[in-house]
């Protein structure tokens, strides 16, 4: 329990916690709530809605975070705070090393401020959920008790068109407070419900055109230039298939890195940053070796004449745009580390993501493009 007095003249609208940075890198769990009235009169608790903040002058190596009042607090008022923090691996032995012939004793460390109750697990978990929405689901949006970091995908299944959307969900240092409900909110048009319908009627007419084809006598001469043209066309329009694959792949990446960038800024997790890059680095080049032969067979191939160019087009603005997001990713974690104001960092950030903007659009109308064709 913390007990908040204001002795200024100005209403009070926040409280500021303090933690230690080495102690609030492992904070897993933060809440705060109050209790309105006294004695029997005294209603139930709410929970106050918490955020981290960055106060001037205010003492370095420290994280704060506001936890915001239902009212101000006047002059001479108090107010009682309930706080829970849970940390994982706060709680460390030591000596963390001792051999057979010292006494088997050990002690742990757990120092906090405000002296808040203290919770120690002893593993760092993470969890990754995914919710998949009907096909032509649009306007997704996810509504969360406490932050986590997500993104979109798409999946296929029997007889879809154009894939579900699926929404995924990753938390990391989870702990029990950490059980909640999360909502997801989209929109879906009930004439959807249609498209499957249609599909397996299709399909069913498919499977008789099929039939009939089997039986009727329409062979073509497999010397003819004819069957040798369509051959070499079918197996270049499969190369740039896999190609547009292999770039809407990268694309994916790079909106992953940038979502890490994005939460950044909450969660000062440098870090968690620094991982995220390797792991992104090792993808693209696993992509970039698919694309090689893809490419070299496209040179090889007449039929491929017409498209080449803007192929080899979008692998180049694609190859730009990484090298852009790698170049923002490593400002950013950079100006973080230095502990960079706010404006500086903007300053430096700007014209990279204005070129970021373009290259995306660029690469987006060469996409469709090469779809056209």
């Amino acid at each position: 329990m913390l007990k908040v007095k204001n002795v200024g003249p100005d209403p009070v609208l926040e409280v500021l916690l303090p933690f230690p940075d080495h102690r609030a890198k492992y904070l897993a769990y933060l809440a705060a709530a109050t209790n309105e009235g006294k004695g029997k009169s005294k209603g139930p608790a709410t929970s106050l809605p918490i955020e981290v903040v960055q106060p001037n002058e205010m003492p370095p190596a420290l994280t704060w975070y506001s936890v915001s009042l239902q009212r101000g607090l006047g002059k001479g008022e108090s107010l009682t705070l309930a706080v829970l923090a849970v940390f994982t691996h706060a709680l460390r032995p030591f000596p963390e090393k001792i051999s057979q012939a010292e006494n088997q004793l050990r002690s742990r460390e757990c120092a906090l401020s405000f002296s808040l109750h203290c919770q120690d697990w002893t593993i760092r978990l993470g969890l990754v959920s995914e919710v998949v929405l009907p096909e032509g689901s649009k306007d997704v949006s996810v509504s969360a008790p406490f932050p986590v970091k997500q993104w979109h995908e798409t999946k296929f299944s029997h007889l879809d068109i154009d894939g579900r959307p699926v929404v995924v969900l990753e938390k990391t240092n989870v702990v029990q407070e950490h059980s909640q409900y999360f909502q997801v909110y989209y929109k879906f048009n009930n004439v959807s419900l249609l498209r499957e319908l249609l599909m397996l009627n299709f399909e069913f007419f498919m499977f008789i055109a099929c039939i009939v084809y089997v039986h009727a006598d329409l062979t073509i001469s497999k010397s003819s230039a004819s069957y040798v043209a369509k051959l070499q066309w079918d197996e270049v329009k499969t190369a740039i298939q896999q190609i547009q694959n292999s770039i809407n792949r990268c694309l994916t990446v790079h909106d992953r890195l940038d979502a890490m960038l994005r939460d950044l800024s909450r969660t000062g997790d440098v870090q968690a940053c620094k991982v995220a890059r390797k792991a992104t680095d090792s993808l693209l080049k696993d992509l970039s070796k698919e694309l090689k032969p893809l490419l070299a067979f496209l040179h090889s191939s007449p039929q491929a004449a017409q498209t080449l160019l803007k192929v080899e087009d979008l692998v180049a603005k694609e190859h730009e745009l990484q090298e852009k997001l790698m170049l923002k990713h490593s400002t950013v974690v950079e100006g973080y580390e230095k502990k960079s104001g706010g404006r500086e960092m903007e300053n430096r950030v700007a014209l990279i993501r204005q070129k970021l903007t373009a290259l995306w659009q660029e690469v987006d109308d060469l996409l469709e493009v090469i779809d056209e064709i």
